[in-house]
């Protein structure tokens, strides 16, 4: 990640440990931040620290040879300063992890498990700041009435003033955030408004609060919206005295999402690891040496023998120059890959295998291993075959499926017989001059051979009139892109069929039928099909006119190009009549 792009982050570290201190460092850079940090491992070195600068978070280790978390704590709560202050520990068990948090630690980690650092200090420095602008909004309600106004009511964290158990003030975030009205929220119990399971808790610390005794940080807690749904908040809040009563000013802040977030980064924890142990693939760590330190059981079971003979092999030593030179690459820092028949040297065994191999690095660039994804492809090889056999009858019995459909029309409309076939060559021969790839080129041949199947819908008097129609014929007729569309649109066509039928009659001036579809709202399989359409309809005969010639197809589209007609399609087509000696058959 480029250093401009890091958030910068002050970070005091309290450890003793200088390679923990490093890990930890690493972790932040890893997570986006860029640390400028201070490691002490003395009160006094802790105190001065404090003195002198500015820190964004502390991160601490429990236990010190001469400091420790709890003491740590007991000075910065002597400074008055708000600075989340982190526990990590290797050792630390719950029960004193759960001192610590009420000693006023913000939150805990083990060193083996820095996978929440990042969030948990993103969430501390943002709760941080609601609190300091909490204290600016609770400073100005207290200097002036009209900044209480200002503050209050356009703040956008919830505002709550409780008194006698009851809610007796509440600004308009928190009745947004609650969702009931006004008047149904003032006077009421709060506890109406808190999940039952939580209620207890809040209750105890607003009594606690009213009688002044000192109260731990709250726990986030669930609140219950009036359409019934749970929000979790966190909450700061101080007694005050309000109209003369004693009361509590809460601020209530919507971490929901930053909930899920969390869950969500706990239970991928949990699959990374179930994903390893249960992988159908094969999994492998080996160190900067080309060492197998770790792999699970697909991986044994992959490469035969046993995990006893496979842990401590040099891969780097293996007679498979490729699987060799793919790990070499991932010791470089490249990802390498392999695909091949593997001899195992553990066991009497040739497995067709695909592998990659990706480094694992330290502090950005040092590589200290790599891992294997190892996969058995014996199955899949028996399947591509298959496959590839499979397709290319589904591909002829989709192509007889859309031949058929275009025979429906042409048997209502037996004068314009092939008009939809030579449009479907055109328009193939077009996508291919203007070099589409394949899929693109087949797509529009396959929109070509149905593109009037709407016209099923069109009565077929008006389709055979050898006359020119009237109005009310015409505005029947020009039906058929949508019928065409209503047809085709719940077909899965691995091509956009339905919307190139659909759009085959627009114009880029916006002048074309059903929807006045402008420049590149028509999509290119549609305006390639709209030249070849008004090619072939120009140079044909018609029951109504003789044919016109090509001649006059082309001057046709020349004249129009730009204004009715794709430019580099209309140049495409001139190119393949006039150039190439292409013919309408």
């Amino acid at each position: 990640m480029e250093t401009n792009k890091l958030k910068p982050l002050r970070v005091l570290i309290v450890e003793d440990n200088e390679n923990d201190a490093l890990l930890l460092i690493r972790e932040l850079k890893k997570s986006g931040y860029d640390p400028k940090y201070q490691r002490v491992q003395t009160a006094r070195e802790m105190q001065e620290a404090l003195d002198k600068n500015t820190w964004d978070i502390i991160l601490c280790d429990y236990k010190l040879p001469n400091f420790s978390a709890p003491k740590a704590i007991e000075l910065l709560k002597e400074t008055k300063k708000d600075i989340p202050l982190i526990v990590i520990s290797g050792t630390i068990g719950e029960d004193t992890a759960v001192e610590c948090m009420r000693a006023g630690a913000h939150d805990y980690l083990m060193k083996g498990k820095l996978s929440r650092l990042a969030p948990a200090i993103e969430r501390e420095m943002r709760d941080a700041e609601i609190r300091r602008m909490h204290k600016q909004a609770h400073d100005a309600l207290l200097a002036s009435e009209e900044k209480y106004r200002l503050v209050v009511e356009n703040a956008q964290e919830a505002i709550i003033i409780t008194q006698d158990l009851k809610i007796a003030f509440a600004n308009r975030a928190a009745i947004n955030q609650i969702e009931y009205p006004e008047e149904m929220l003032l006077s009421r119990p709060f506890t109406n408004f808190i999940h039952p399971d939580d209620q207890n808790i809040i209750v105890d610390n607003h009594l606690r609060r009213l009688r002044g005794k000192e109260i731990s940080p709250v726990p986030p807690f669930r609140i219950i919206t009036k359409g019934g749904d749970t929000k979790w908040v966190n909450l700061s809040a101080a007694a005050i005295s309000w109209e003369g009563k004693p009361a509590v000013l809460n601020f209530l802040n919507d971490i929901t999402e930053q909930k899920k977030a969390e869950e969500s980064l706990r239970q991928s924890e949990e699959r990374y690891r179930l994903i390893f142990e249960n992988s159908p693939l094969g999994l492998l760590y080996f160190d900067k040496n080309g060492t197998i330190v770790h792999c699970n059981d697909n991986f044994v079971k992959i490469i035969g023998s046993s995990r006893e003979a496979l842990i401590g092999l040099n891969v780097i030593n293996l007679p498979d120059q490729k699987v060799v030179s793919a790990v070499q690459q991932a010791l470089h820092g490249k990802t390498g890959y392999y695909e091949d028949d593997y001899h195992s040297v553990t066991a009497a065994k040739i497995t067709p295998l695909r592998a990659l191999f990706a480094p694992m690095t330290l502090e950005g660039s040092f590589v200290q291993g790599g891992v294997g994804i190892i996969e058995d492809v014996t199955d899949r090889k028996k399947i591509e075959k298959e496959r590839k056999k499979n397709f290319e009858k589904v591909r002829k019995a989709l192509d007889a499926t859309v031949r058929a459909m275009a025979t429906i029309v042409e048997t209502r409309d037996p004068y314009t017989a092939g008009h939809q076939q030579r449009v479907a060559q055109l328009a193939q021969a077009i996508a291919t001059e203007m070099n589409l790839d394949n899929e693109q080129i087949e797509g529009v041949r396959i929109a070509g051979l149905i593109h009037d199947i709407g016209k099923i819908a069109v009565p077929a008097e008006i389709l055979t009139k050898p006359g020119k129609l009237t109005p009310l014929e015409y505005s029947l007729v020009k039906v058929h892109p949508q019928s065409g569309y209503d047809i085709l649109k719940d077909i899965e066509f691995p091509w956009p069929i339905a919307d190139t039928v659909l759009q085959h009659h627009e114009r880029l001036n916006g002048s074309g039928y059903p929807r006045g579809l402008k420049d590149n709202d028509i999509i290119l399989q549609a305006r390639i099909l709209a030249v070849a359409d008004v090619v072939e309809a120009i140079a044909s005969h018609r029951p109504y006119r003789a044919a016109r010639g090509m001649d006059a197809a082309l001057e046709e589209i020349y004249k129009e190009q730009a204004i009715l007609y794709d430019k580099d399609v209309v140049e495409a087509c001139i190119k393949l009549f006039r150039e190439k000696g292409y013919e309408l058959s």
